[in-house]
């Protein structure tokens, strides 16, 4: 059984035939031109870190690790000793230290 051509249209394999062929390109180009804009609006009025912490949607610790203003030892240890197991670290005396091992 062949498919309806709405069904087609609307999973864009068929394009809608509302406009003349001619101007179809210019018509899908002029959508995309008008959602990349919709989405930089969208993204330069999106709330920082700071306001999302304030209406408790981002905890604080997590945007203090985005930024490197964690002061947890542990999780600081944690992440250098993660360093040392992938060669990541960028101290010399410790990765010989760790080569020795």
């Amino acid at each position: 059984m062949r498919p309806e051509k709405d069904d087609l249209e609307n999973r864009n394999i068929l394009k809608d035939d509302s406009v003349a062929p001619s101007l179809q390109a210019a018509k899908a180009s002029l959508e995309k031109e008008q959602l990349a804009d919709l989405l930089e609006k969208q993204v330069a009025s999106r709330p920082d870190a700071a306001e999302l912490v304030e209406k408790h949607i981002l905890l604080e610790q997590e945007h203090e690790h985005e930024h490197g203003e964690c002061c947890d030892h542990e999780h600081k240890e944690e992440e250098h000793e993660h360093e040392h197991e992938h060669g990541e670290c960028c101290d010399h005396e410790h990765k010989e230290e760790a080569q020795d091992d």
